[in-house]
Formats: C-alpha cells, sequence, structure tokens
C-alpha cells in the first residue's frame, strides 16, 4: 500500500521563542539607530537653536549661568537694527546679484557642454573630458593666484565680474554629473530623432534638455548654496565695503570687536539668522530634488 502524505510538523514552542527572541534583537537594533539618528540630529541642530535663541537675547544672558536657552522676554530689536542697516541691506543685494547670475550661468552652460560630451563624437573628445576630470582633483588654492592675476589685469577687481564670468565657462562637477545623467537615458530616442532629421540643436533642446529636469534642479541647488555661502571667492576679488557679499560683512561684524573692545552677540547672531533663512526656504522648497541630487552624486562617483 501506497503510504498518505506525511503530516506538517507543528512550530515547537523553542522555534517560537527563537523567533521572539530575533523580533526582539531587530527591535532593539532599530531603536539604537534611531537613538543614534536623534542624536546626530540634535548634535547639529544645537548650533543652530543656540544661533536662533541668542538673537533673541539681551546682552545679560548671553553668558549668564546657568545658561538661558529660551529666552524671556525676547527681544526684537536686533532684527529691526540689521533690516534697518543700509550696509546690510547692501550685503543682501550683492549676495542676490551674483547668486543669480552664477545659478543662470550653471543652469545654461554646463548642461550644454555635458550633452556634447555625452552624445556629440569630435575630435579630442576624450582627452579634453580627461582633463575636465583633472581640474576636478586640483585644489582652489593652486589656481587661486593666477586667476586673480589675470583678473587683475583685466581690471575686474572689486566688481562683480570675477565671482560671475568664470561660471558661464562651466564646472567640472556639474558637467560630470549632468554627463553621467545623460549617458544613463536612452540612446534609441536621440538616434530615431536624426533619423527624422533633427539637427543637434533639436537633439539637445527638444529631446534631451527636457529630460534634464532633475540635474538641471540639483545643480542650481548646489550652486545657490555654495554662492549664498562663498567666502574665500569675494574676499580675494573684492576689496570695498560697497562691493562686499554677505560672508564678508558677518566677518566685519567679527573683526568689529578687535577695535570697540565690546562684541554685540545679539546683533552678530540675528544677522546670521538672516543670512540663513534663504538657504533653508529653498532646501524646504526644493528638498526633493535636493535628496535626488545627492543619491545621483552618489550613485555616479560610486559612494
Amino acid at each position: 500500500m501506497k503510504a498518505g502524505p506525511s503530516p506538517v510538523p507543528e512550530p515547537s514552542v523553542a522555534s517560537g521563542v527563537s523567533l521572539r527572541r530575533l523580533d526582539l534583537r531587530r527591535t532593539a537594533a532599530q531603536a539604537v539607530v534611531y537613538l543614534f539618528v536623534l542624536a546626530t540630529v540634535l548634535f547639529f541642530l544645537l548650533p543652530v537653536f543656540w544661533m536662533a535663541s541668542t538673537s533673541f537675547k539681551e546682552p545679560k544672558q548671553v553668558f549668564s549661568t546657568p545658561p538661558t536657552w529660551i529666552p524671556l522676554p525676547p527681544v526684537a530689536d536686533y532684527y529691526a537694527e540689521n533690516l534697518g542697516n543700509a550696509q546690510m541691506r547692501g550685503y543682501f543685494k550683492n549676495t542676490m546679484i551674483i547668486t543669480g547670475f552664477n545659478i543662470l550661468a550653471a543652469v545654461l552652460v554646463n548642461p550644454l557642454v555635458a550633452f556634447s560630451f555625452a552624445r556629440r563624437r569630435w575630435p579630442g573628445r576624450r582627452l579634453f573630458f580627461t582633463v575636465l576630470l583633472i581640474t576636478i582633483m586640483l585644489p582652489v588654492q593652486v589656481t587661486l593666484i593666477p586667476i586673480y592675476i589675470i583678473f587683475r589685469d583685466f581690471g575686474w577687481l572689486n566688481t562683480y565680474l570675477p565671482l560671475i564670468i568664470p561660471l558661464f565657462f562651466g564646472n567640472p562637477v556639474y558637467i560630470f554629473l549632468i554627463r553621467q545623467f545623460i549617458l544613463s537615458m536612452p540612446g534609441e530616442m536621440l538616434d530615431a530623432g536624426r533619423i527624422d532629421g533633427c539637427s543637434n540643436y533639436r537633439l539637445y533642446f527638444n529631446l534631451t534638455l527636457p529630460l534634464l529636469g532633475a540635474p538641471i534642479a540639483t545643480v542650481a541647488i548646489f550652486q545657490f548654496m555654495f554662492s549664498w555661502n562663498d567666502f574665500l571667492y569675494p574676499l580675494v576679488f573684492i576689496n570695498s565695503d560697497a562691493m562686499k557679499t554677505l560672508a564678508l560683512g558677518l566677518m566685519d561684524l567679527m573683526t568689529q570687536s578687535q577695535f570697540t573692545g565690546v562684541f554685540d552677540w545679539g546683533l552678530s547672531m540675528s544677522a546670521t539668522a538672516l543670512a540663513l533663512v534663504p538657504c533653508f526656504i529653498v532646501y524646504l522648497i526644493a528638498q526633493r530634488y535636493f535628496i535626488q541630487g545627492v543619491n545621483i552624486t552618489q550613485v555616479y562617483t560610486g559612494r
């Protein structure tokens, strides 16, 4: 006689205990990870909170013992003083002009150059792209003095030009980022466009550019963050007070105490908070593109 199917063994008590132990270990591991992330976030947010708190404190509360975390009563006079300061408004105006033109240059030039490296075939393309990658490895300090001499001979010092014109010649990092994104796009689409008689300009403007929304937005965000917070290049090329940017203006607030002997922490922290507000606004509006750009960068750079 043929034996019937063997009954399915019921799970033993020991296996159930093992599963519960495994779940507890996973829960404990997740709790440790969440606590670590929370501690890291608090560690990075603590200076920002202290800056915002100090900007509303009276002078006697800045270094009080124990520390005053929440000022009572809050004082908003420092913000009114900074907003009413014509010199501070000039710093904002200069920074906005430079940042706006830099973003315009970044989104106009870099995608076009990246398309040329990715989809066009021209003599020396690989050589020029190799040179482009080498320039990424060069520290800024290596080329700073030659660039300064060139701009001095052009008569561009103390103007917007040294901080704007170089961006219209492309950025190697942005070109590499957008080029890798274009290479991930299907080449058959451009081949079909060529068969239909599309010129190179139509292949770029009609077929490629509409699909580059995410990397172009990422480049715009990165360029905004860099230009808005840039300190080195304005420090080198700008000397007059009327042309200084926010970064240099905040440095002036710090250095004024060396001559007066009294440092106004509330005034300095309120000016710093005002300078950070546009960065927070841009990040909140374009958070999705910013995170997507970081992911794209990690994928294409192998990090």
